[in-house]
């Protein structure tokens, strides 16, 4: 019996370390999830860059995204360099974890996320 309480002590130290490390060091948990564990499709999404998190030598972004439809959902990446505000991106997103982005001329946004990005 005690050896069962050290292992599963031990497990759950191990589990909180690591559920530290991706929320302080990565995108979060919640993007791992959707990475690895989800059988979410990658799609195109839009957002406006905004203020990034300083996180080591990267930028932590979060960023209000819109797909084609006009339904939000917030996507965080990870970035190796400051991106100017108020710029469009096109994002490539399973989940809340953006695969790749790209950025993108306002004429290339569609209307109608165009104007929810907009207020």
């Amino acid at each position: 019996m005690r050896m069962m309480l050290k292992v599963v002590t031990v497990f759950v130290i191990l589990c909180g370390a690591g559920a530290f490390y991706l929320q302080s060091k990565t995108e979060g948990v919640q993007a791992f999830v959707d990475n690895f564990f989800s059988s979410k499709e990658v799609k195109e999404c839009y957002a406006v860059t905004n203020q990034g998190e300083k996180k080591g030598d990267q930028y932590l972004y979060a960023f209000t995204a819109y797909d084609r439809e006009g339904n939000k959902q917030v996507v965080k990446k990870m970035i190796n360099r400051e991106l100017r505000r108020g710029e469009y991106l096109k994002i490539y997103a399973k989940g809340s974890q953006a695969k790749g982005w790209a950025e993108a001329r306002e004429n290339e946004v569609p209307v109608k996320v165009l104007e929810k990005l907009k207020k």
